[in-house]
């Protein structure tokens, strides 16, 4: 079992009967999932689910589990997805599956927040490893790549790689620009001011919700949990 498995299997275990669950999107999310769709199965919880993106939904829906549509969730006992970085006071980088926004959506109705990741993923700095995600309208991807410029970022619009060609288009049909800041700044403090800037959708900065975090990192024997 790898590290990741590992912190998908402790989310799992800390879902009961009659709980409303977000489920998360990315290759440490998908643990939880496959772990949750396997004790819904063999335990027969009753669970309200809700998904945060397009391909975490056609994998629950091909295990078997029954979501809700995101416009009909108003509250959720328990949100769980990966991150790309987290910092010691629990503020995060998300959004290299592109779904930022739906997450936050979601973290955002939820009681408490399973943050599942390996030991890589701790940082001293957000922005030490990883861009900014910032979902972006298309037609203002010029204004916002130069107002993200102007807050000193190297910024590039996210291609979508092998599989097509062109930008990574998320799933309300969005572009994805990847801002990287220096780490030595106030990454973290950039949270408000993206928010601000014309045209943005959403953003990977999830900096208000450090009380509901709590932190899973799977290592090779044991998890360890922060907050």
């Amino acid at each position: 079992m790898d590290s990741k498995e590992r912190a998908g299997n402790w989310a799992a275990a800390q879902v009961a009967d009659g709980m409303a669950v977000g489920l998360g999107t990315g290759s440490t999310a998908s643990w939880f999932v496959k772990a949750l769709a396997r004790r819904i199965r063999e335990e027969k919880l009753t669970l309200t689910l809700a998904s945060s993106s397009y391909s975490t939904s056609q994998m629950a829906l091909e295990l078997g589990m029954r979501l809700i549509p995101l416009e009909h969730v108003t509250r959720l006992d328990v949100y769980a997805d990966g991150a790309d970085e987290f910092d010691p006071q629990r503020r995060l980088i998300k959004g290299r599956g592109a779904a930022m926004v739906q997450e936050k959506h979601l973290v955002h109705l939820s009681d408490r927040f399973l943050v599942l990741v390996d030991p890589s993923k701790r940082v001293e700095r957000l922005g030490t490893n990883f861009p900014v995600p910032v979902e972006v309208l298309p037609f203002a991807v010029g204004l916002v790549k130069k107002e993200l410029e102007a807050l000193g970022a190297v910024v590039s619009l996210r291609p979508a790689g092998t599989s097509k060609d062109g930008p990574v288009v998320s799933d309300q049909g969005n572009l994805v620009l990847d801002a990287r800041f220096d780490a030595a700044g106030d990454v973290a403090g950039l949270d408000p001011v993206l928010n601000d800037i014309p045209g943005v959708v959403g953003h990977g900065l999830f900096t208000r919700y450090a009380d509901r975090v709590t932190v899973a990192v799977g290592h090779d024997e044991r998890v360890e949990v922060i907050g």
